[in-house]
């Protein structure tokens, strides 16, 4: 099968989807919004920035950043980056007509579903277009803005299937236009925690510490200050848990609210966790 995905390459959620149908043998082609390399064998990997893209360095994890500059680049993605969708879906436009795949399929709606819907807008025919929803693409993006509106029912009105990893993006996504009698599929979306690396163990070890691992770093959309402040009640009926906090080395918030709550026994800030290092 030839399938062509549109996504953030650089992402470890979109990676371990399309790594599993490149090494099955598909032939797999990639239409990356971000500057990318990928370990694992594809037909080709053609780059097609969106939404100021171009300008992020191929280096940088996704969602990296202080997270006082996050939140003003969320504000500008979303006012400015839907003025970008329609010359950005000629060149996908260009790539899914020299591929011809038999399925598209596009990892979370902003901007990727949105690029799709536009790029096969004007096809006279063209494959099959498969979403998969991210976790706040229609709680934080999809209302936003007059344009992040328009984008998201177009994406929800050109595709043919849909995938959430809950109930509730089901129910949310045919409020923003899902006709009913597309067929959608509730499953875990393998974010990056892949069963051959993390599993439960066998027996559990009496009297071992429980570690609990925050992998968001500091991003607008997500409330820290409630993991933070849970961390002393926890601690209240387990003082041997530890803290570990992917992308929040050197974060000053963070350090603020350690010093506050007094937990600095229990937290430790990390760096962003590469792909690689999942994977170890």
């Amino acid at each position: 099968m030839r399938l062509l995905f549109v996504a953030d390459g650089r992402s470890p959620i979109a990676q371990n989807w399309i790594r599993y149908f490149a090494e099955r043998g598909d032939e797999v082609f990639l239409a990356s919004t971000f500057h990318c390399t990928v370990d694992f064998p594809i037909k080709r990997l053609e780059f097609t920035p969106v939404a100021f893209s171009a300008v992020k360095k191929q280096t940088s994890p996704p969602g990296s950043g202080s997270s006082r500059t996050l939140g003003l680049r969320v504000l500008i993605r979303q006012w400015l980056g839907p003025l970008t969708i329609r010359r950005s879906a000629q060149k996908l436009r260009g790539f899914i007509q020299e591929v011809q795949p038999d399925l598209i399929h596009a990892l979370r709606v902003p901007y990727e579903g949105m690029l799709t819907a536009s790029a096969l807008n004007d096809l006279v025919t063209h494959p099959s277009f498969l979403v998969s929803i991210w976790g706040n693409d229609f709680t934080l993006h999809a209302p936003s803005t007059p344009l992040m509106k328009h984008y998201t029912r177009k994406a929800m009105t050109v595709t043919h299937a849909l995938h959430a990893d809950c109930e509730r993006d089901i129910r949310l996504a045919r409020e923003w236009g899902l006709s009913v009698d597309k067929p959608t599929l509730v499953t875990p979306g393998n974010g990056g925690v892949r069963s051959d690396v993390f599993y439960p163990p066998a027996s559990r070890e009496p009297g071992k510490e429980p570690v609990i691992i925050n992998p968001r770093g500091f991003r607008a959309y997500v409330n820290n200050a409630a993991f933070f402040k849970a961390i002393p009640l926890v601690l209240e009926k387990r003082a041997d848990a530890k803290f570990i906090c992917s992308s929040m080395a050197g974060e000053s918030q963070a350090l603020q609210w350690i010093q506050e709550l007094k937990i600095e026994h229990a937290v430790q800030l990390n760096p962003p966790l590469s792909h690689a290092q999942m994977a170890e």
